[in-house]
């Protein structure tokens, strides 16, 4: 039996006063093995957050089936409000619990996060940045990659493919790619070449990175509609992180990296160098305005249908790479290794 009317019926929604939101996927299952230090990453990851994040920055851990000790953390992190949303399931798999993240909400911008990632002071202030710097940028990392200025970038090099805004010049922060091949295990990802050399886009005082991983990226909220996937049969890979990763491309939208990094990924494995940073660095401090965003521009549906399917394929061709990477920059020697 019912009594009395629902004081909550029809009643709107009050208008959120956050305006970015991250999102923390976490799995750690236990304290053993491969998992033996990810609790403490995750609570490194975590104080990062929290001392470079302005306070309109809005939390959402999403504890993927790990073990009690980390729901314990959460909670104690909600009912000290340092996070504002804790969902806890079952190992539903990465993209899953991303996609739980984003529903019900409504972000101007959406940053996703691997739990081993240790955020610098900044790194929002040059994301917000580059997407008013670049009105087609619908997905950031803050962590480039010179090895993957093919990714999901087709799109960006035919636009550009006989302008001078898009070249290859100085990576800012070759330490940088080292410590994130060290973090992975392969200390040899780079070559040479690719500790000196990035290709860029400059609009402009601002230049953008092509090659931005998936490990750390934030996106423009209107990416996101009508987003094709509602449930992955894969807890990782698969398909499902692809979809995600060519979004950008796939709406007619770039996918760019900051040249220098605001963000450093830590593996499973804490270092005295993950502590040095989080002593250092001077934490955000009080509130920041609202930043205004024009509205997102995408390509046509023609120009991205020639873009990710006859110009890629031409390209990708060993002899007409080598000349565009010339064209843009690099000498004969270095194209050939690129």
């Amino acid at each position: 039996m019912r009594i009395h009317y629902n004081p909550n019926k029809d009643l709107p929604i009050l208008p959120e006063t956050y305006w970015h939101q991250v999102i923390v996927p976490i799995y750690i299952p236990s304290l053993e093995g491969y998992y033996s230090e990810s609790f403490e990453v995750l609570k490194i990851c975590l104080e990062s957050l929290f001392q470079t994040s302005h306070d309109k920055t809005y939390f959402t851990c999403i504890n993927n089936g790990s073990g009690d000790f980390v729901k314990d953390y959460l909670n104690q992190l909600l009912a000290e409000g340092k996070i504002h949303e804790v969902i806890h399931t079952t190992n539903i798999g990465k993209i899953n619990s991303i996609l739980k993240g984003i529903n019900g909400h409504d972000f101007q911008i959406i940053t996703v996060t691997d739990s081993d990632v240790l955020f610098l002071s900044g790194w929002q202030q040059e994301s917000y940045s580059m997407f008013q710097a670049f009105p087609k940028l619908a997905a950031l990392s803050t962590s480039p990659n010179s090895k993957l200025y093919k990714f999901h970038t087709w799109n960006i090099i035919k636009e550009f493919i006989f302008s001078k805004k898009l070249r290859f010049t100085e990576v800012e922060e070759g330490a940088g790619f080292k410590e994130f091949a060290e973090s992975i295990g392969n200390p040899d990802l780079f070559s040479e070449v690719h500790l000196k050399k990035n290709l860029t886009l400059t609009m402009g005082n601002k230049s953008g990175v092509l090659g931005a991983g998936h490990f750390v990226v934030s996106y423009r909220k209107e990416i996101f509609d009508d987003f094709p996937v509602k449930y992955t049969a894969f807890k990782m890979g698969g398909d499902t992180e692809g979809k995600l990763d060519e979004l950008a491309s796939k709406k007619g939208c770039w996918r760019l990296a900051t040249t220098k990094s605001y963000t450093r990924h830590m593996g499973n494995k804490v270092e005295p160098w993950m502590r040095d940073i989080l002593e250092s660095q001077d934490p955000q401090n009080g509130p920041i305005p609202a930043v205004q965003f024009d509205p997102l521009q995408y390509s046509s549906s023609f120009s991205i249908g020639i873009a990710n399917s006859l110009f890629s394929k031409i390209l990708r061709r060993p002899f007409f790479l080598r000349k565009f990477l010339t064209y843009k920059g690099l000498d004969k020697n270095s194209s050939t290794n690129y």
